[in-house]
């Protein structure tokens, strides 16, 4: 039984992902091969291992995610507000007349908006702040709290 920081915890979670995605490349890929080729591995071989590795990721997951359940849905707002930030940065803000040239003569569409390009970009700078604020609570929460693994 390990203990550790969730902040550990989470860099060993990405480190441990990293390595088992390596070995299911690795094992995808030479699944198959020449016959008069040299095979580096083997791909029943590199099962074994994916299989340990897959058992050992979800063991380091539930225990973090045990861990975070005090901040659970800070970590669930932080999501749906990046996911709203991505929308509000896609929006097209686009307004008055502007001038299409296509193969026929020039035409002229007028454009209104609801959010306009000030609006947009106050509400865009809000919820980067949120997200900021949360995610130091989330730093501070992950850098103090313990993991049993």
């Amino acid at each position: 039984l390990n203990v550790m920081k969730i902040s550990k915890a989470l860099k060993l979670k990405n480190k441990m992902v990293a390595e088992y995605t390596d070995l299911l490349n690795k094992m995808v890929s030479s699944n198959s091969s020449d016959k008069s080729t040299k095979k580096n591995y083997n791909s029943k071989e590199l099962y074994t291992q994916v299989v340990t590795a897959q058992q050992e990721i979800v063991r380091l997951k539930t225990a973090i995610h045990k861990a975070s359940s005090p901040v659970r849905s800070k970590i669930f707002e932080i999501g749906e507000v990046k996911n709203l930030l991505s929308y509000f940065n896609r929006m097209s803000t686009v307004e008055g007349i502007v001038k299409n040239r296509g193969y026929s003569a020039a035409t002229e569409d007028e454009f209104v908006v609801d959010f306009n390009e000030v609006e947009k970009v106050t509400l865009v700078k809000d919820l980067q702040e949120r997200i900021e604020n949360l995610q130091e609570e989330l730093d501070s929460f992950n850098a103090t709290t313990e993991v049993e693994y």
